[in-house]
């Protein structure tokens, strides 16, 4: 059975960019290569490779090497190395360096945040232990990280915001929720993080006696956590739980979650209006099997995101998108996205307004 979405879709068509291509030093390709952004005079990329060697349980083991690699010259600097590790996480550039996690399965998950402009210079940001993998964000100096751990049948969760420069940390969301039965929930749950330079967005739903399937939707909403003024504001009650949750306060991007059957157009696009309430628009080839992985705010106008089998550029003014197929999205800046397409050349978008 298909279940279709309500709404209205996005239009199809042909966006007129300029682009232009990069071409990446040839001894990295054979890797699994991922940009992460601009420094001042060169390209911050990843470049993922497996050890020989396996963790306790199993798990195969990561060596991940971090280069700037400058154009004009044409040479390459490593900068930072995580190796030993089950999986990276954030991989967020920062002045003239990396932010970066390294998660390692010991008897629980162990995650270690650091930031690293040389070889010699790695400074640990925050550590702690988890039972699955956190959501972390990043914005402007400050590193936002959502983690949760069990006691018995409770399940806490929480949301840490750490200073980089400072390296001061704050615990600014917390909630839990419990299991019974192995499935029967009460409580709150967090699910997402994304934001702005104000504050972060987090999808809150709430199970109680009347709805407490663990599968089920429960009351799912998206939340608005303001820094500056230390308050939380409900933006938008879901009708679904939200598999993914990106975008800013004006723009949400979604996909709907589902345990009992596929769904088409999963993707949901909402856009605030003057009179303060969302419309609601799909996003075609969004589904089920092709969840979006990734959400970035252009500029005014333009959003990219990337599914599992493609890259969307979506112009929020005129509801259109172009739909980009055997490309990588890799990283943006203000009106420029780059992808790595199928034969490794990095391809830079602008996307002026």
């Amino acid at each position: 059975m298909i279940i279709f979405s309500t709404g209205t879709g996005l239009k199809k068509t042909n966006f007129d960019f300029t682009t232009s291509s990069i071409k990446l030093p040839a001894e990295d390709l054979s890797h699994k290569i991922k940009i992460l952004g601009q420094c001042s005079n060169s390209v911050l990329y990843c470049v993922y490779s497996s050890l020989k060697e396996d963790d306790s349980s199993g798990n195969s083991l990561l060596c991940c090497r971090y280069y700037k690699y400058f154009f004009e010259t044409g040479e390459k600097q490593l900068i930072a190395e995580s190796s030993g590790c089950f999986t990276v996480l954030g991989n967020f550039p920062y002045g003239e360096g990396v932010i970066y996690g390294e998660a390692k399965l010991e008897e629980q998950l162990s995650i270690s945040i650091y930031y690293q402009t040389n070889l010699d210079k790695k400074i640990k940001l925050y550590a702690f232990e988890t039972v699955s993998i956190p959501d972390l964000f990043f914005k402007e100096g400050r590193l936002f990280v959502s983690y949760e751990m069990i006691s018995n049948t409770s399940i806490r969760q929480m949301i840490e915001l750490i200073s980089v420069e400072t390296g001061k940390t704050e615990r600014i969301v917390s909630e839990e929720y419990s299991i019974s039965d192995g499935y029967l929930c009460t409580g709150k749950m967090i699910l997402g993080l994304s934001g702005d330079e104000n504050g972060i967005l987090y999808q809150e739903i709430v199970f109680d006696h009347d709805n407490p399937d663990l599968d089920d939707t429960g009351r799912a909403q998206i939340v608005y956590w303001n820094l500056s003024e230390q308050n939380r504001v409900i933006l938008k009650k879901l009708e679904k739980k939200a598999s993914f949750l990106g975008g800013v306060p004006e723009i949400l991007v979604v996909t709907d979650y589902t345990y009992e059957a596929p769904l088409e157009n999963t993707g949901k696009l909402y856009i605030k209006k003057g009179n303060g309430k969302y419309a609601s628009y799909f996003i075609p080839g969004i589904e089920s099997v092709n969840d979006i992985k990734t959400c970035d705010i252009i500029n005014e106008r333009f959003i990219v995101i990337e599914s599992f089998q493609a890259v969307y550029i979506i112009d929020t003014n005129n509801f259109e998108y172009e739909k980009y197929e055997n490309m990588d999205y890799q990283f943006s800046e203000k009106n420029i996205i780059y992808c790595i397409d199928n034969e490794q050349l990095l391809i830079k978008f602008s996307l002026e307004i």
